[in-house]
């Protein structure tokens, strides 16, 4: 697994009566900080037993020294982790509070040498997964080199209208082979008010896309055909990195062979074991535990549609 996007120092708050007003302050039941960004889905893939490399930028500053501790704590290894010298670290704060979430941003990291990202894929097995951010500033060129050395790309999308709505979003989409997003960024990208329209037309140019529905639960599209799994009910935590963790967890499961029913399954398991807990990539489930809770023997059943045309 080749993971790449930018790296985040997240500081939580949960249970949060509600927001402080100007001038104002309120307290939290829990808090605790956690690897975000795309930290998080490496460390969810490393939670999984999946041979991770995690490919970002931290600053050589506090929560830079801090992440990479984290990382050497949790046996994930840390050598391709750019230190920008004399860069800050990305840094976020997560309010938890009415059955959702507000996050306050700083994101400013120095960007890493092309060269030096093209080198971690050239170092990759050939068939490898790169998990790529579709903002990521190259891309693009990641993505080129990802196809030409014969590895899979899975593409996860975040919220940037203006992102969203390019042309550069749409020259990427071709060359991915899954698609991770959410309903809104579905819908904005096609620009289609339902979910299946959405999903549908998204699979004209990916073959697997998969929107999450939250507590809803998820949808894959696939070969004209969607499949649907429920949510599982949790008592919200942390809902930072939730998405995340899911995109993860369904990644492994199909380099494990599992169906695209258990994959949806399994991913909204570990989504929900997530957020009841702080920091999203710090509670992602192990494989053991996932496997102990869902599997392709558990045989529980979705929702399967047909949208070929007749």
């Amino acid at each position: 697994m080749l993971v790449v996007g930018a790296i985040y120092a997240d500081t939580i708050f949960s249970g949060l009566a509600r927001l402080p007003q100007a001038g104002e302050e309120v307290y939290a039941e829990q808090t605790g900080w956690a690897a975000g960004g795309y930290a998080i889905s490496a460390l969810a893939f490393h939670h999984l037993q999946m041979d991770t490399v995690l490919c970002g930028e931290v600053g050589d500053d506090l929560y830079g020294r801090a992440l990479l501790d984290l990382f050497a704590r949790e046996g994930l290894p840390a050598g391709r982790i750019y230190v920008a010298p004399g860069g800050s670290t990305n840094v976020a704060v997560t309010l938890n509070w009415n059955g959702d979430r507000g996050i306050v941003s700083y994101g400013r990291a120095p960007l890493a040498p092309w060269e030096w990202y093209r080198e971690t894929l050239d170092r990759a097995p050939e068939g490898s997964v790169l998990y790529l951010a579709a903002r990521h500033p190259y891309a693009d060129r990641l993505m080129d080199t990802a196809r030409r050395l014969g590895h899979v790309v899975a593409l996860s999308l975040s919220w940037s209208p203006d992102f969203l709505r390019s042309w550069k979003l749409r020259d990427l989409l071709a060359g991915a082979d899954m698609l991770f997003c959410n309903v809104p960024e579905a819908l904005l990208v096609t620009q289609e008010t339902r979910v299946e329209a959405a999903g549908e037309r998204l699979g004209q140019s990916v073959p697997e896309v998969v929107i999450t529905r939250g507590a809803e639960g998820a949808d894959v599209f696939h070969d004209g055909i969607r499949e649907s799994a429920p949510a599982i009910a949790v008592v919200l935590v942390d809902a930072t990195g939730a998405g995340d963790v899911f995109s993860s967890t369904y990644v492994a499961a199909r380099s494990w062979g599992w169906s695209f029913g258990e994959r949806l399954r399994a991913a909204n398991w570990a989504a929900g074991h997530a957020i009841g807990r702080i920091g999203g990539g710090s509670g992602s489930p192990t494989k053991e535990v996932l496997l102990a809770h869902v599997g392709p023997a558990r045989g529980v059943p979705v929702k399967i549609e047909e949208h070929r045309d007749a």
